[in-house]
């Protein structure tokens, strides 16, 4: 349980009635702030997704785990536009973009099949 749950239930379980906050208080305490989701738009299918379902280059060109799983898959293959540097990271997706995804961010996103694509 967090600490700003248990400091929640402390007030509202307090022997004074008076010392206990409103509802309205209650529901303004810090318990119940929540950060918002960031969404982004994927750079090739175009649907929003959570912005930690994918990967960015510097420039924030996202791209959903769905579509980076299919752009590695045909970077893999020997006829490809698209090559792996040394050191695992490729060309970011958008088409004006001449930004890396790193590698790391790459076997994050998609570790499950990273190694299946790249034999």
């Amino acid at each position: 349980m967090s600490d700003a749950i248990k400091s929640l239930v402390s007030s509202l379980r307090s022997e004074d009635p008076a010392k206990r906050p409103t509802a309205l208080e209650a529901l303004h305490h810090e318990a119940f702030q929540v950060e918002p989701v960031k969404e982004a738009s994927c750079a090739i299918c175009l649907d929003i997704y959570p912005a930690d379902e994918g990967v960015s280059c510097a420039d924030g060109h996202y791209t959903c785990k769905e579509c980076l799983g299919h752009s590695v898959r045909a970077a893999a293959q020997p006829d490809a536009h698209v090559n792996f540097l040394r050191d695992g990271s490729m060309c970011c997706v958008a088409s004006d973009c001449e930004l890396l995804i790193t590698g790391h961010a790459i076997a994050t996103a998609i570790s499950e099949h990273f190694a299946n694509w790249l034999d």
